[in-house]
């Protein structure tokens, strides 16, 4: 049971700012304009995971002894997700809040 918590804990880190901006477009329908910084944040992030992972795997395929280093990266490119996925729904919210009493 603790092994399947720690894999969806590890899967909601890295992916889960993921979803951000297919639900905001595809299910709240809101417009492609006000979506702009989220779309970005989503396909950094996807680049971003693969470019690690790959590197991770080459590391691990080339022999480096220290391979396992290189396994802190995508956890990185996943807080960094957050972050800016979180930074972005702030600011679009600024924006309407200032956009409707302005």
């Amino acid at each position: 049971m603790k092994d399947i918590g720690e894999l969806f804990l590890i899967s909601f880190w890295l992916f889960g700012a993921l979803c951000f901006w297919p639900v905001m477009r595809f299910l709240v329908k809101c417009s492609v304009d006000r979506l702009r910084g989220l779309k970005w944040q989503f396909w950094l992030q996807v680049i971003g995971l693969a470019a690690t992972f790959g590197l991770v795997h080459y590391y691990r395929v080339a022999g480096y002894r220290d391979w396992l280093h290189a396994l802190m990266l995508p956890y990185i490119v996943g807080f960094l997700g957050w972050a800016a996925a979180l930074l972005s729904l702030m600011l679009m919210g600024r924006r309407r809040r200032g956009g409707a009493s302005g």
